[in-house]
């Protein structure tokens, strides 16, 4: 709901990815439909799937086949003109290191414009790949990747490149709301609500 009111759009779907879960709503005729939430949060997929560093192919085979599972039975059809929002830190932290790539001359500024950023799934997948081979270490001293997310980017880089591939979506684009934000809007305009 934050996302879509931040970046309006008439058809297509909105992905949050927190540490706990991701949530899948579609949006037809500018409007969400009921959400979908599984377990398949950036922290969840990490402890469960990932005990080395860096996680080896295996390892992240076993976790796309459980984010397969799971997103397969909840995405609908692209519709036409329809487009793909996401919105989450860790959406924000591979934004950035997109930018941060597409620039490399540049010194990437404190606080990078990510709100609106587009992700293609090509791009994506770059990234992803990038990273995949790093340790930790590596990861948190890489240009343009905030050290507070280098633990789980790797992991968020997979579960959406899987959400764009399974769901035919050319790309995603990064939306400076979460679900959270949506949460305290209803509630806010409840309330308002309420004393008219």
């Amino acid at each position: 709901e934050a996302a879509l009111r931040a970046l309006p759009i008439e058809r297509g779907m909105v992905v949050d990815l927190g540490g706990g879960s991701l949530q899948v709503t579609p949006i037809e005729g500018g409007s969400i439909g009921p959400s979908t939430s599984v377990p398949l949060g950036v922290a969840r997929l990490l402890r469960r799937f990932c005990a080395n560093d860096p996680a080896p192919p295996a390892e992240l085979d076993a976790m796309r086949s459980e984010i397969r599972e799971h997103v397969s039975p909840l995405l609908e059809p692209v519709p036409k003109d329809g487009r793909a929002l996401a919105s989450g830190g860790i959406v924000s932290a591979l934004a950035r290191f997109a930018l941060a790539r597409r620039a490399p001359a540049q010194a990437p500024p404190s606080r990078p414009q990510t709100h609106a950023c587009t992700l293609p799934l090509g791009e994506l997948s770059e990234l992803r790949a990038s990273l995949e081979p790093l340790t930790l270490h590596a990861r948190i001293t890489t240009r343009g990747i905030e050290p507070e997310r280098a633990d789980v980017i790797v992991v968020g880089a997979v579960v959406l490149e899987e959400v764009l591939a399974l769901s035919g979506y050319p790309e995603l684009t990064a939306s400076r709301t979460s679900v959270r934000e949506g949460v305290l809007w209803r509630e806010a305009v409840s309330y308002a609500g309420s004393k008219l």
